[in-house]
């Protein structure tokens, strides 16, 4: 399989390797959630950081396949992120679970960026 950024990458490889993150992502909070809808946890009151870190992940990089026609670039999109991560914890601070979710956005879209960098 060829590099991310080796000229003979095409838009299809890279669209399944981003899926198959997402995929990834999906199976983890899966796993961390035992099952249980993020809802469910969320009306038991009981925090869990580990499912909504892997919810973040979903969700970004649910965000970054979504777009189109390079209307919304890597870079904007993870500033964006990192901007709502910011201007929350500014006003009400972050709980636990908030901290996670957007620590696993972030760290997602990272991700998504050094493939797309360093091969892989």
């Amino acid at each position: 399989m060829p590099e991310p950024n080796d000229p003979t990458v095409t838009i299809a490889e890279l669209a399944t390797r981003l899926r198959s993150a997402a995929v990834a992502a999906l199976t983890a909070l899966t796993g961390a959630a035992g099952g249980a809808s993020m809802c469910a946890i969320a009306r038991s009151g009981r925090s869990f950081p580990a499912a909504k870190y892997h919810e973040g992940r979903a969700a970004a990089l649910g965000q970054l396949r979504r777009a189109k026609g390079g209307a919304t670039s890597l870079g904007e999109l993870s500033a964006s992120w990192a901007a709502q991560a910011e201007a929350m914890a500014a006003r009400d601070g972050l709980s636990p679970d908030w901290a996670a979710y957007f620590a696993g956005a972030c760290d997602a879209l990272a991700e998504v960026g050094e493939l797309l960098q360093a091969g892989g």
